[in-house]
């Protein structure tokens, strides 16, 4: 950590903020580095990828420049902003070490009431390893906790004094008016919170209890009804005849679809019957006109006249493909005649039909 970066944090959060943009090796004012009033977030003259270092690197500086822009020692995200896929990337910290805000290098994790950075619980040491499981809570590291700018443990019991931390951030809606967000943090050991009139640690309240902050709720949710709700993060629960609607509407719905496809299917089965039952019958009145052709063919087979003087028997159609040959012209013959009379008695008045009839 930059050692003139703490006494600035403990500064009135006045200071216009904006992001910086002068690159590495560029002059810059440390005294411009401090934290953004809006999001409680470090910012300075330069760019994402370098902090403002006192010149005592040898650079050569105009007369009259404080600082210089030097590049980042190291990184607390696993994916930094404002590199690119050439850049150098520094490393990140290993056990036991910490990435301060300026990220100019890796820092020893601080002792028990050392300053440190606000919100930054990683950079305090925690407690030993049997103490640090009990006292650890989403509230904190391991136990350890930075309030105040000043490293604590999370071990104060009930009933017993306590610090309380209260940070206001600010928000934006998308209209363009503004909201304040108060976090309050304290030093209290799990299921107490820290009274900010008392300033002693009280009894967090269960799911359904009364409240008037987050803090005082072991979920952490305080509803707008004044009562602790179940934790942001929980996953939601479905009343049991939610499922039972569903089911129901399920088979529902496949019963209908079933019911549709059987009287769709049905239908097309009565069509496709009827079909075949006009076909077939077609066919029987086929098989009657032609049995009736046939039977006005019987004279064909009896003996012709002629022969030795016209007097005798005449020949027999010995040969079968010839009397096959007759047989089926005859059949053609006939159905044509009976198709030309049906059509001339279709085409014919009634009238015509009658006196036809009495002649």
């Amino acid at each position: 950590m930059h050692p003139l970066l703490v006494p600035f944090l403990l500064l009135p959060l006045l200071l216009p903020a904006h992001a910086g943009s002068i690159q590495q090796g560029n002059a810059c004012n440390p005294l411009n580095t401090h934290l953004n009033p809006a999001n409680k977030q470090l910012t300075g003259d330069c760019d994402s990828t370098a902090f403002c270092s006192s010149n005592t690197t040898g650079y050569d500086l105009p007369q009259g420049s404080a600082g210089v822009c030097r590049p980042k020692g190291c990184r607390r995200d696993e994916y930094p902003f404002g590199y690119d896929s050439s850049s150098y990337i520094p490393p990140r910290c290993g056990t036991g070490q910490f990435c301060p805000d300026e990220e100019d290098s890796c820092q020893p994790l601080l002792a028990l009431g050392s300053p440190c950075q606000l919100n930054r619980d990683d950079e305090c040491l925690p407690p030993a390893s049997p103490l640090a499981e009990q006292l650890s809570s989403e509230r904190n590291v391991d136990g350890a906790i930075c309030l105040n700018f000043q490293c604590l443990w999370a071990n104060v019991s009930l009933g017993q004094g306590c610090e309380v931390e209260n940070t206001v951030y600010t928000g934006y809606y998308p209209g363009g008016g503004t909201f304040y967000d108060v976090v309050s943090r304290d030093n209290c050991a799990t299921g107490g919170y820290c009274d900010g009139v008392q300033r002693v640690c009280m009894p967090t309240a269960d799911v359904g209890g009364t409240c008037s902050a987050d803090k005082e709720c072991d979920s952490y949710n305080c509803l707008p009804t004044s009562l602790c709700g179940p934790p942001a993060d929980s996953a939601s629960t479905v009343p049991a005849y939610i499922w039972v609607a569903l089911a129901l509407g399920i088979f529902l719905c496949a019963l209908l679809t079933t019911l549709g496809l059987y009287v769709v299917h049905r239908r097309q089965r009565a069509r496709q019957q009827r079909q075949r039952e006009e076909y077939w019958a077609e066919q029987d009145q086929y098989r009657e006109v032609l049995a009736r052709a046939r039977g006005s063919l019987q004279p064909a087979l009896t003996p012709t006249q002629g022969g030795l003087g016209g007097q005798g028997w005449g020949r027999y159609r010995d040969d079968p493909r010839e009397g096959q040959e007759s047989s089926e012209g005859s059949l053609v013959l006939a159905l044509q005649a009976q198709g030309e009379s049906r059509g001339s008695a279709e085409s014919t008045p009634p009238g015509q039909r009658r006196r036809r009839s009495g002649l």
